[in-house]
């Protein structure tokens, strides 16, 4: 799986480069990602995520799964 740049992501979820710019920071600043230069073009930095934030998904996965058994309990 590749890294995405931040271009990406723009385009992927329609959000202006300052809306981007801003999560990012905001997102390194509390140790979810870090940005890291691409190695093709210097210009564009790759986002990757932290142990932080796989921990983080993980927990969201397991509470997402919890709550669907429970809200489809008894249905066949």
């Amino acid at each position: 799986m590749s890294i995405p740049k931040r271009r990406y992501i723009e385009k992927r979820f329609d959000l202006t480069h300052p809306t981007v710019s801003g999560l990012i920071q905001r997102l390194e600043a509390k140790d979810f990602v870090v940005c890291e230069p691409d190695n093709d073009d210097h210009r564009c930095k790759r986002i990757r995520m932290t142990q932080k934030a796989e921990t983080c998904q993980q927990e969201i996965f397991r509470h997402i799964l919890s709550t669907e058994r429970i809200l489809t309990a008894g249905m066949s």
